[in-house]
């Protein structure tokens, strides 16, 4: 059974026209040609330096993070965030320059060199000497407190003034002298290093 010819419609054949004439004058057309009659040459080179670079599965693997770099992209192009690194860049030696005045005037002002310099101390000493099971023992008990603090109601029984003998029965509550007892630890190891006698430049440098 002859199966009968479709012509195209006028409106097809000029749509099939603008397309040839699109890509003939991008260079599209002569690059498919050139591709088409070196296809003896490229195409077992390409597949040698496939095969020897990786194989295929590793390919397959990676599609999908191909696609969502696309993807990533596209995005950072649609929110002209693409269009700003490129401008950073093109203009990287007028505001490096700049930057680096500031710094400069910033790092070389007596009041920031002792800001950052009482930072690093700080750093060192407080956080550097700290055990992490230690420090977060003590934020998961300052946490408790404030959220307690938060929660508690004035002008209720907890908070009326206990008087003379309420005071004597606070002195022999057992629960809230073992709560009190961390705390006073504290105030004695920070009196006793307030006291101390702070190193001198010399022995801080050595």
């Amino acid at each position: 059974m002859d199966i009968p010819a479709t012509i195209p419609t006028p409106e097809a054949q000029a749509e099939f026209g603008q397309l040839i004439q699109t890509l003939h004058d991008q260079g599209l057309l002569r690059l498919a040609n050139n591709l088409a009659a070196s296809h003896a040459q490229w195409a077992a080179t390409l597949t040698r330096i496939i095969d020897a670079a990786v194989e295929r599965h590793t390919l397959q693997d990676a599609t999908p993070a191909l696609l969502e770099a696309v993807r990533l992209v596209q995005v950072l192009h649609q929110q002209g965030l693409l269009r700003l690194a490129a401008d950073a860049a093109a203009s990287h030696r007028e505001w490096s320059h700049t930057l680096g005045s500031i710094l400069d005037r910033s790092l070389g002002d007596t009041h920031v060199q002792t800001a950052l310099q009482n930072a690093r101390i700080a750093f060192e000493t407080f956080l550097g000497r700290i055990d992490p099971e230690a420090f977060r023992k003590l934020l998961t008990a300052v946490t408790e407190g404030l959220a307690r603090t938060a929660a508690f109601e004035a002008n209720t029984a907890r908070s009326v003034s206990p008087g003379l003998l309420g005071t004597l029965r606070l002195m022999k509550d057992e629960p809230l002298w073992q709560a009190l007892a961390p705390i006073l630890e504290g105030v004695r190891g920070f009196g006793a290093k307030l006291a101390e006698q702070p190193p001198s430049t010399a022995q801080r440098q050595n």
